[in-house]
């Protein structure tokens, strides 16, 4: 079990269905003070999406095996018990990217 999870770091989470990665995009106050923290589901799953709401990390970035997308329009808050493993951190440049996105999906300026 990990014991600490922060901002733009990439994990194993068990939610239901068994382990899937996700990206932590809450501010680590939250993470840290609340342990519930806000992810966004990470898929290998390639396919057309028509809205941009989504970032694309190539194989090999931020330890991933496969090309795979951060989808900013699936949002869930987990309980820090639910998080298995550490796969890696976005760079600071990707994490902006999920910014964007978010701030799309969300439709905030």
């Amino acid at each position: 079990m990990i014991t600490e999870v922060v901002r733009g770091g990439i994990y194993y989470a068990d939610y239901g269905a068994g382990d899937r990665t996700v990206l932590v995009v809450s501010w680590d106050a939250i993470n840290h003070g609340m342990r519930s923290p806000i992810i966004c589901q990470v898929t290998k799953t390639e396919r057309e999406r028509n809205l941009p709401t989504f970032v694309a990390i190539p194989a090999g970035e931020a330890g991933l095996e496969y090309d795979s997308y951060v989808l900013c329009h699936e949002l869930l808050t987990l309980d820090l018990e639910d998080f298995r493993r550490e796969v890696g951190m976005l760079s600071v440049p990707r994490l902006l990217e999920v910014e964007v996105a978010l701030r799309r999906a969300l439709d905030t300026p």
